[in-house]
């Protein structure tokens, strides 16, 4: 941990190892699985319910079965450490410990601040958002239009991969940009939005080669730019750097 560079290679969420192409520089951001969590424990009849799994990481991959039902005492870990309070008013390191970060992601939030909010959350945890962090995120939204600006794009980005093309026009404000992650739309819901909002043709064509919609990439007819030649290098399929290197030189 302590390496100048450090590769994003083991994903715990898909129980994946990438060690072709992992992401590089790559950083702690302090959602790791801590001990305590994995005293969840369903018996088979409870983990038949789909509501009653807990929405955590299964890195045992045992879907927290046991012979009796048992769960954490989560208030055994609410006291913030000194370590912890110190990122209440302290800029956050690039590496983020494992820490309770409710307290700190809540802050940002009530703050409105929108850098250190969203790097404190975790995009890919399943457990909803509680009742303190929602009042504190609508605290933010009233008080810095940035921080509400954010959320207004991060709305319409959901209503894209949820295929909701509906009213997006030209003149909608705050068009997102990430709209293949972590859901993708689909092929024809996004040749929609093209023909809706031609200014967004450059993030419709990466969430083409993201989602390896050939047929919407071809229709797009993109000039090369740096975010379509970064998706066309992250991505397994060839033919999209090919093709934005053959356009590259076709326009020198």
């Amino acid at each position: 941990m302590s390496s100048p560079l450090k590769y994003a290679v083991m994903d715990d969420y898909d129980r994946s190892i990438n060690s072709d192409n992992p992401t590089a520089p790559a950083f702690l951001n302090g959602d790791t699985h801590v001990r305590w969590k994995l005293e969840w424990r369903f018996t088979l009849e409870e983990d038949s319910i789909e509501e009653s799994f807990p929405e955590e990481i299964d890195i045992e991959e045992d879907r927290y079965m046991g012979l009796e039902y048992s769960e954490p005492d989560e208030s055994r870990y609410d006291d913030v450490t000194s370590q912890e309070a110190t990122l209440l008013w302290g800029p956050l390191p690039l590496d983020l410990p494992t820490l309770k970060k409710e307290l700190v992601r809540q802050m940002a939030a009530y703050e409105g601040n929108v850098d250190r909010y969203n790097r404190l959350r975790n995009t890919r945890s399943q457990k909803e958002m509680g009742e303190t962090e929602a009042r504190c995120v609508v605290c933010g939204i009233y008080h810095n239009t940035m921080f509400a600006r954010w959320w207004q794009q991060a709305i319409n980005a959901r209503r894209v991969m949820i295929n909701d093309i509906g009213t997006f026009t030209e003149d909608t404000p705050y068009k997102p940009w990430l709209i293949w992650w972590p859901l993708k739309p689909e092929s024809n819901a996004l040749s929609r939005l093209a023909e809706r909002c031609p200014s967004m043709y450059a993030q419709i064509a990466i969430a083409a080669i993201y989602c390896d919609y050939r047929g919407l990439y071809d229709s797009l007819n993109i000039r090369p730019s740096a975010g379509p030649t970064e998706a066309a290098d992250q991505v397994g399929n060839s033919f999209y750097r090919e093709d934005l290197e053959s356009v590259q030189k076709s326009w020198e």
